[in-house]
């Protein structure tokens, strides 16, 4: 079957053809479309799931506007935040995500951010997200649900995924159920970690723990195809 990300890059880089070889197609595919600023009771949720209080390091992993670091602060936890393209008015501690530590972090989120990237950039985000995390430290990813995504109007297929959008600026995304997601982390992460479905959440959500034996992981920056620093996106 035809590729339907050749040829589309995301952020501001155009994408030259989608759909099918007949259909020229002048849109970017840009992540910060779905940037909400009312995600505080959804961080909340995620940190009561984490028992995130006093003397916790938490990195929120895909920050977007940042919006979760004040909620953590409030219960008395460190805060690191990484965030590939922050909006003006953020700074993030990190940019890149090869230069977050390893280990960094004893408690993670991670917010509606894998349903946002393609397959390989999913991947190594998975990968990163294992690889920041302390030993014995637990994270928190959650993303859309399928029947969300497929629902959605104005969409074509890419990938595992669709393309949303009408105008100029489109995303792309990969909705799941709560046993997709739970089965996908499970296979990225392997034996070193466990996963478990956790409720309490929209969407599908699952909560890690990485094992007092976990070994170094090998690490592959997922966001390095991410580069303007001018535009906004969410993420997440």
């Amino acid at each position: 079957p035809q590729n339907m990300m050749a040829g589309v890059t995301i952020d501001n880089m155009t994408a030259p053809r989608a759909g099918t070889t007949e259909q020229a197609a002048d849109y970017t595919i840009n992540p910060g479309k779905t940037q909400r600023s009312n995600t505080t009771p959804t961080y909340e949720k995620a940190f009561d799931l984490l028992n995130v209080g006093e003397g916790d390091t938490v990195l929120d992993y895909g920050a977007g506007m940042g919006l979760g670091s004040s909620s953590a602060r409030k219960r008395g936890a460190n805060v690191v935040t990484f965030e590939p393209i922050p909006p003006k008015d953020f700074t993030p501690d990190f940019t890149n995500a090869a230069d977050i530590p390893e280990a960094v972090a004893n408690k993670l989120v991670n917010m509606n951010v894998l349903n946002v990237l393609p397959p390989t950039q999913r991947n190594e985000a998975v990968t990163s997200i294992g690889r920041s995390l302390m030993p014995n430290g637990e994270a928190i990813i959650n993303v859309r649900s399928a029947a969300e995504v497929n629902a959605a109007k104005n969409k074509i297929k890419s990938e595992d995924g669709f393309i949303i959008g009408s105008g100029k600026e489109r995303t792309f995304q990969k909705g799941f159920t709560q046993k997709e997601l739970k089965e996908y982390v499970s296979n990225v992460l392997g034996e070193d970690y466990t996963v478990e479905s956790v409720s309490g959440l929209s969407g599908a959500t699952v909560k890690i723990k990485k094992l007092q034996s976990a070994a170094p992981v090998q690490f592959a920056d997922p966001f390095a195809m991410q580069v303007p620093q001018s535009t906004i996106p969410e993420g997440m």
